[in-house]
C-alpha cells in the first residue's frame, strides 16, 4: 500500500503543529508566582494598632522572620511609621465566613493616588489582613495564626496560591500550621533570587 506524499506531509506537520499549538493555548493554571508584584521583597512593613490590640504582634513577627530566612532577597523589616509605602499589616473582623486572611496590592495611579492593583501590575505596597473573628470561630492555635499570617505575607511578596493538589506549601488555601516549606523556598527564589 502506497501512502501519498501529501498524507505524509499532513501527518508530519501534525506532529509539530499540534503540540506547539497546545503549548501556546495552555493556561498557567499551576502558576504559583504572580507575574507582577513589588519590584523587590526587601520591604518595610508597618503594623497598625489593631495588630497589638488583638495580641498578634508575635505572630506577625514570626511569620516575617520565617520568610526572611528563605532568601537573601527577602527582608521584611518592621518600621514604626506608615509614611511612604511600607506594606501595612492589620488584624480585624470580616462578615465573610471562612475568610481567615486577605491581602490587597496597590499601585500608583496616573493621577498620583493609589488604586487597587492586579497580580500582573507593579505594586507600590500591599495591605495584609488576618481576621480575628473567623480564626477564633475555627479555634486557631498559635501555629495556625502564624501560618495564616505567613500565607498572606507570601502573597504580598509575590506568591500565588499553590494548587490544592500540589505540593505541601504555606501558600495552599485552608487552615495550616506550617511555615514556608522547601517548595515555597524554591518558589520565592524563582521569583526573587537566592
Amino acid at each position: 500500500m502506497r501512502i501519498s506524499k501529501t498524507f505524509k506531509k499532513i501527518v508530519l506537520l501534525g506532529f509539530f503543529v499540534v503540540p506547539l499549538s497546545l503549548g501556546l493555548l495552555q493556561t498557567d493554571a499551576d502558576a504559583v508566582r504572580y507575574s507582577g508584584g513589588r519590584s523587590t521583597a526587601i520591604n518595610d512593613v508597618w503594623y497598625s494598632d489593631s495588630v497589638s490590640s488583638y495580641g498578634y504582634v508575635s505572630a506577625f513577627d514570626e511569620a516575617r522572620f520565617r520568610w526572611n530566612e528563605t532568601s537573601s532577597k527577602v527582608n521584611l523589616k518592621r518600621v514604626l511609621s506608615s509614611s511612604g509605602t511600607p506594606d501595612k499589616y492589620y488584624v480585624g473582623v470580616t462578615s465573610i465566613p471562612y475568610r481567615f486572611g486577605y491581602y490587597t496590592p496597590y499601585k500608583l495611579s496616573s493621577s498620583g493616588g493609589y488604586v487597587e492593583a492586579n497580580h500582573s501590575d507593579t505594586w507600590a505596597f500591599s495591605n495584609v489582613s488576618i481576621y480575628y473573628n473567623n480564626m477564633e470561630r475555627a479555634d486557631f492555635k498559635t501555629d495556625e495564626v502564624i501560618s495564616n499570617a505567613g500565607h498572606e505575607i507570601g502573597h504580598s511578596i509575590g506568591l500565588d496560591h499553590t494548587p490544592s493538589d500540589g505540593a505541601n506549601s504555606i501558600m495552599r488555601s485552608g487552615i495550616q500550621n506550617i511555615g514556608p516549606t522547601t517548595y515555597d523556598i524554591t518558589e520565592i527564589r524563582l521569583k526573587r533570587g537566592n
